[in-house]
């Protein structure tokens, strides 16, 4: 990875770092799974304030440093506002975020993964059965990464159960919606 870079990520974790910083998780269409330091983020008065929040696809620059890389400059290229959703929606996207971070590798760069992430978060805009999309995105997923085969398998929670070490924390909230 170079010193500088500028991509495109959409934010799928953040984790409070200190009192005024975070360390922001991305999916990036160039670098795979990257995570980096955002400075004073957590600062009402920062630049980054109201710009990196969850699901959020952002522009940004950001330097890879010794050890975790940081986060220089960022701009919002789609937020959606899910906040106004219900919570079937909302468990259904932190499902979504939780899967991404735990299945990806760090800083290694999966083809296609970015824009199935994006095109999952739009079909949350428009479509009205998000438990469905968010399985069709584990199954795919699962797909692209090698997993799995690319036919249908009938019992996806026994799948990941077998490829993940813990289960996911949303699952439990994400079976409450079914």
């Amino acid at each position: 990875m170079n010193r500088l870079f500028k991509t495109e990520g959409i934010v799928i974790r953040k984790t409070n770092f200190g009192e005024t910083d975070q360390i922001l998780t991305l999916v990036t269409p160039d670098l795979g799974k990257i995570s980096l330091l955002a400075k004073g983020s957590r600062r009402l008065t920062s630049q980054f304030c109201g710009r990196v929040g969850l699901l959020y696809q952002i522009a940004f620059t950001g330097y890879q440093g010794k050890g975790l890389g940081y986060l220089r400059e960022a701009e919002i290229v789609r937020a959606e506002p899910f906040e106004k959703r219900s919570g079937k929606i909302h468990a259904a996207l932190f499902y979504i975020a939780e899967l991404t971070g735990k299945l990806l590798p760090e800083g290694q760069m999966t083809e296609g993964v970015y824009e199935l992430l994006g095109q999952t978060l739009l079909q949350m805009q428009i479509e009205t059965r998000p438990v469905e999309i968010a399985e069709r995105y584990a199954m795919e997923l699962l797909c692209r990464l090698g997993f799995l085969p690319p036919s249908p398998v009938k019992n996806l929670a026994f799948a990941l159960n077998e490829i993940l070490s813990k289960p996911l924390r949303s699952e439990a909230m994400l079976k409450q919606w079914i």
